[in-house]
């Protein structure tokens, strides 16, 4: 989902799905020489390992204000140079802060098979508490999406003041059977929260959780299309 949305977004913009750190932290003169990290859009850091027989490496995070979260622990990391344990089936790969990122969480035998999956939400929050994201669709097989309206769809995601909306780009829509299985919302302050979700004229109060160790808010079965604009409140 996050890679075809840029590569869909590269398709519209030029800007490359694989980037440089400067690519996006030109203010940052540290990132000019790094040459063993890249981001994958403008949410998503990875430090591969190319290192034999290692068990931490050295990644560097840019940006003097950008919060990163591991995107398996969700551990915090500021601006910096950290040693972090590495492992055959663990590389560094962390998301910025101020993203949203789709994912598709159930492991199937094909990406085939989970083209009409359901869907969690990753917000990770800025210092600021907010979060963005895209997400686009389209049948994935055919080339209807170059003269028909009906037949994709561009949807922004916006987290600010503790609600979440989705909300489509543009005139074009896509009936697609996805739905949204669950939100995570990263850096949330330690409470006792509660979610709504607003579909259209529909209201429903939902299931969450907080975990205070890792920080984090999930939201369990909106059962919201990802197709269709809506908005989650939290209080």
């Amino acid at each position: 989902l996050y890679w075809y949305t840029h590569f869909y977004l590269h398709n519209v913009t030029g800007m490359p799905v694989i980037r440089p750190l400067w690519a996006e932290f030109a203010h940052d003169e540290e990132t000019f020489n790094i040459e063993n990290e890249f981001l994958v859009g403008d949410s998503l850091l990875v430090r591969p390992v190319t290192e034999s027989s290692v068990t931490e490496v050295d990644v560097y995070f840019p940006g003097k204000e950008d919060i990163w979260y591991d995107v398996d622990t969700y551990e915090v990391h500021n601006h910096g140079r950290v040693n972090v344990p590495v492992t055959y089936t663990k590389i560094p790969v962390y998301q910025r802060g101020g993203t949203i990122v789709p994912r598709k969480l159930r492991v199937r035998r094909s990406s085939q098979l989970m083209q009409n999956d359901p869907i969690t939400l990753i917000v990770a929050l800025d210092s600021k508490g907010t979060a963005s994201g895209n997400l686009y669709m389209d049948d994935g097989a055919t080339h209807k999406y170059l003269h028909r309206t009906d037949s994709s769809v561009l949807l922004q995601y916006t987290y600010e003041d503790n609600i979440l909306k989705s909300e489509i780009i543009g005139v074009k829509h896509f009936d697609s059977p996805s739905w949204l299985e669950r939100v995570i919302i990263v850096g949330l302050k330690p409470g006792n929260y509660k979610a709504t979700a607003f579909n259209g004229k529909t209201e429903t109060k939902l299931l969450t959780s907080y975990d205070n160790d890792k920080k984090i808010l999930a939201i369990r079965k909106p059962l919201l299309s990802m197709a269709k604009g809506w908005h989650i409140k939290i209080h």
